[in-house]
């Protein structure tokens, strides 16, 4: 449920940010076959169906959190990873030769910043982390929303290096911008968390 409203609000998210061409093409919308995500619109169709799944089942929203992380740092690397094989999320092009060299969606050849390769050792370094987890004194949420917000923010970071057309909020990337906030109020949330539960320690 969570991955179905993650892929319907990437899917929707990025018509979103084409709606010049797919208010006439309605419904290529559905066509995800061509592929076409938007990783803020699908964070926030995960959330969605995460907090329904929560109140159908009767979890905690919290636990619920938590048992997505691992999952949603496997969901970042396979995207970057597909990003390098398909050559989109490409690096702006660079004058120097320690950059290697690496096709645009376009065909174009040239020496790029490595934003993909990077983007799958920062997802694959997550990845390691959270298997290897065992003994995190950590309280509920914290541990899902503080992987939501390391994705979030390597992800913002990675967009700063991205040559790929986008968007623009005055010279800022849109995915630049909504990746900022999303990493905020994730950052925010865990720190929350963190502290809520050490407020009862420092008492007793």
């Amino acid at each position: 449920m969570v991955l179905a409203g993650g892929l319907i609000g990437g899917r929707l998210g990025f018509a979103a940010l084409h709606a010049p061409y797919f208010t006439t093409h309605l419904v290529e919308i559905a066509w995800l076959w061509q592929g076409g995500l938007s990783w803020v619109g699908a964070v926030a169709g995960a959330a969605l169906a995460a907090a329904a799944a929560a109140w159908l089942t009767g979890t905690q929203a919290r636990a619920l959190a938590d048992a997505l992380s691992v999952p949603m740092s496997v969901v970042a690397l396979a995207s970057w990873t597909g990003c390098l094989v398909d050559a989109c999320g490409f690096g702006h092009p660079v004058a120097s030769s320690w950059a290697p060299l690496a096709y645009d969606s376009f065909g174009v050849l040239a020496r790029r910043w490595p934003t993909q390769a990077v983007g799958m050792i920062a997802s694959g370094a997550l990845l390691a982390a959270l298997v290897r987890r065992e003994g995190w004194p950590l309280p509920a949420g914290a541990l899902g929303m503080g992987t939501m917000a390391v994705v979030a923010g390597s992800t913002t970071l990675l967009s700063l290096t991205r040559g790929d057309p986008s968007l623009l909020i005055g010279r800022w990337r849109v995915d630049t911008v909504a990746g900022g906030v999303v990493f905020l109020a994730a950052a925010l949330t865990t720190a929350a968390l963190v502290a809520q539960r050490r407020v009862p320690e420092s008492d007793s």
